[in-house]
């Protein structure tokens, strides 16, 4: 975890974590790679783990008996997975990489310490929990008030906004490896609705969606028509003032 990684471009927004803040996450995370497809639960209670996503696209996931299948956060290079299930328990859903996917895993005892010793990381954490609260909240919106045309144009116009913050797209467009499939997924939408939205918003001039490559054709007519507003972070006087150590806790199996 080092100095331009998408981690720390994300929480630039927000808080500039110190060299000696971003060593500790670095100390304590292990790199893994994984791989297309590969899936992985939050059921455990005992996997408190989180994975800062440094590399590829994923999403959570929550299997119905129908066999359908409901995404719920899509992950992309900055975000962290299981942040939810390590503060909160264990929650219904599965994670799964789309490509081959880099993470640092950092454990739930680690993370522990984390909260003790390092508030202000802490205090990072939860940021980044609340603004994918923010988000689950307006999909929550999207499948239950707005039109599919506004939902695609909402979900793809997010993404763009998301990656760019992380430097992995610009003003026109980004690389999306999701299907539509995926997107009919996470928008309570079917497969063959999403594809005719996507015709439609490419005749109208608005957008293009091929060979992985959203194109945003005309951004502000596209912003006009989704009524989308980039969700800005709270702002903060007192968050860049150097850190303070806390006494070292217990070993965390004593916690």
């Amino acid at each position: 975890m080092m100095r331009g990684l998408p981690l720390e471009s994300r929480l630039n927004n927000f808080i500039s974590l110190s060299e000696e803040e971003l060593r500790v996450l670095r100390d304590l995370h292990t790199q893994r790679t994984i791989h297309n497809n590969t899936e992985h639960s939050y059921e455990d209670d005992n996997n408190r783990s989180i994975h800062i996503i440094l590399r590829g696209w994923g999403y959570t996931y929550k299997d119905l008996p129908n066999g359908k299948r409901q995404l719920i956060d899509i992950l992309i290079p900055g975000d962290v997975a299981g942040l939810r299930t390590s503060l909160f328990g264990p929650q219904h859903q599965g994670f799964r990489a789309i490509g081959e996917l880099e993470a640092a895993e950092i454990n739930g005892r680690s993370i522990v310490r984390l909260f003790h010793d390092w508030p202000r990381i802490a205090l990072a954490l939860f940021w980044i929990a609340n603004q994918d609260a923010i988000l689950i909240a307006e999909r929550l919106v999207d499948i239950g008030r707005r039109s599919a045309v506004i939902r695609v144009s909402r979900f793809l116009l997010e993404l763009g906004a998301r990656l760019e913050t992380v430097g992995l797209a610009t003003r026109d467009g980004f690389h999306c490896p999701l299907t539509q499939n995926d997107i009919a997924d996470a928008l309570g939408l079917s497969a063959i609705h999403v594809n005719r939205v996507l015709r439609q918003l490419r005749e109208q001039g608005l957008l293009a969606f091929r060979n992985a490559v959203v194109e945003f054709l005309a951004p502000e007519r596209l912003i006009a028509l989704a009524q989308f507003e980039a969700a800005d972070p709270p702002a903060f006087t007192t968050i860049d003032q150097p850190p303070r150590r806390t006494r070292p806790t217990r070993d965390p199996d004593q916690v």
